[in-house]
C-alpha cells in the first residue's frame, strides 16, 4: 500500500477545486450571456401609451420598431381574453401610430399585447367614461 505525502494530497485538493471553480464560473458566464441576449430582445420593440394609461376618447398608441419585423397589437379584457386585433403586419423600422377608439368597450381594465417574433409587452390599461382629473382639478 503506497502513502501520498501531504504535498500530493495538497495539490491534488487544489487541482480539484479549481477544476469545479472553473465549471461554476463558466456555466455562471453563459448564463449571464443568454439573460442579457434574452432582455435585448425585448428592449428591441416598444409600445408607449399615456403616463396615466387611462383613456376615455380617441387616442393613440405608438409602436416603435428598430428593424423591421412582423408585429400584432391585441387588445384583451381583464381577464386577458382577445377582444380584438387593434393593428397588425410588418413594421418598417422607425415608429408607427396605432388608432384605439374606446367607445365600443365598458368601462374597466384592459391590456395591451403587443408581440413580435422575438418579444412580447403587455401593458394594462384603464378605460372610462369621464375624463381623468389630474392634480387639483375639480
Amino acid at each position: 500500500m503506497e502513502f501520498r505525502s501531504s504535498a500530493d494530497t495538497v495539490f491534488i485538493f487544489l487541482y480539484i477545486t479549481g477544476a469545479l471553480l472553473l465549471i461554476v464560473t463558466s456555466v455562471s458566464l453563459y448564463t449571464r450571456k443568454f439573460r442579457r441576449n434574452k432582455l435585448q430582445a425585448v428592449n428591441h420593440l416598444e409600445l408607449i401609451t399615456s403616463i396615466e394609461n387611462t383613456f376615455y376618447q380617441k387616442t393613440q398608441f405608438l409602436v416603435i420598431t428598430p428593424v423591421e419585423r412582423k408585429v400584432e397589437l391585441n387588445l384583451l379584457d381583464q381577464d386577458e381574453k382577445f377582444i380584438r386585433t387593434l393593428a397588425s403586419g410588418t413594421f418598417s423600422v422607425g415608429e408607427h401610430a396605432v388608432d384605439f377608439d374606446p367607445a365600443e368597450l365598458k368601462e374597466g381594465k384592459y391590456y395591451l399585447s403587443l408581440t413580435s417574433d422575438d418579444a412580447k409587452i403587455i401593458r394594462r390599461i384603464e378605460v372610462t367614461r369621464v375624463p381623468h382629473k389630474q392634480g387639483n382639478e375639480v
